[in-house]
């Protein structure tokens, strides 16, 4: 049985790919850690009927343009390996060979399926952040402290809206948390959108409190796994979104 099929490695995410190829390496013996043997093998197990060890075509069902397309394809997924230090050069007087690093080794610990939802995550959050929300969020991020990323993410956005009120009334307590979002939006509010309804103002309102009272304080979690990589990838994004729309709002209100 052919590990994935042509049309398999094809559509798959190269990242998705390098994962995949990374734990059918272990599964190999030494002789498949070059990228032009693995995808030779590949290539002569995926059409067997059609491999020929003497000419090195592929007559028959798998033409050249698909086939091109996998060795492309498992090509940018080794680059993968390669650039996250997964792989590095073995040494051997074979400048092909690759061997295993300490953190591909830590990788192969975890579940595969644990990994690609990883790599879906971080596709989800993707390379450019708000730059604040970059900044605070992004390190845990990638450490795989999700419950941090998002306590971060959602204390820039309380500390941005906070940002724009007037500073408190002398003997005034400061505002903190849901209220500072409620002293800043909603009908009559320094942060309203005059050219919404008041019913719209309510809404924006609304999306700030929320998003502050269920994801500010870690202890709050309780609409998502802290360890799930997706979900914490789309409650960062939507601080991105809420950051992004404070932008819009302007400079600050007077």
């Amino acid at each position: 049985m052919t590990w994935l099929s042509t049309d398999e490695i094809i559509r798959v995410p190269s990242e998705t790919l390098s994962i995949l190829i990374l734990h059918r390496l272990a599964e190999l013996d030494d002789n498949h850690w070059g990228m032009h043997n693995f995808t030779v093998e590949y290539l002569a197990e995926a059409v067997p009927q059609q491999w020929s060890t003497t000419s090195g075509v592929y007559p028959g069902d798998l033409g050249r343009a698909e086939r091109e397309a996998v060795r492309a394809k498992i090509g940018e997924a080794w680059t993968c390996l390669e650039q996250q230090r997964y792989l590095i050069p073995s040494g051997r007087p074979n400048e092909q060979w690759r061997q295993l690093t300490e953190r591909g080794k830590a990788v192969l610990q975890m579940p595969v399926d644990d990994v690609l939802r990883r790599i879906a995550a971080g596709e989800m959050l993707g390379p450019a952040l708000h730059p604040r929300i970059e900044q605070e969020a992004r390190d845990a991020w990638n450490g795989g402290d999700f419950e941090t990323a998002i306590f971060k993410a959602a204390r820039e956005i309380e500390i941005a809206v906070g940002e724009r009120l007037l500073p408190p009334e002398p003997g005034a307590k400061k505002p903190y948390g849901v209220d500072v979002i409620n002293a800043a939006f909603g009908k009559g509010k320094p942060l309203a959108d005059p050219a919404q309804d008041p019913g719209e103002q309510e809404g924006t309102r609304a999306l700030f409190a929320g998003f502050i009272a269920t994801f500010k304080n870690p202890g709050s979690h309780r609409h998502f796994e802290p360890d799930d990589p997706v979900q914490a990838a789309g409650i960062i994004r939507t601080a991105d979104l809420l950051m992004r729309m404070l932008d819009d709002i302007g400079s600050t209100h007077t």
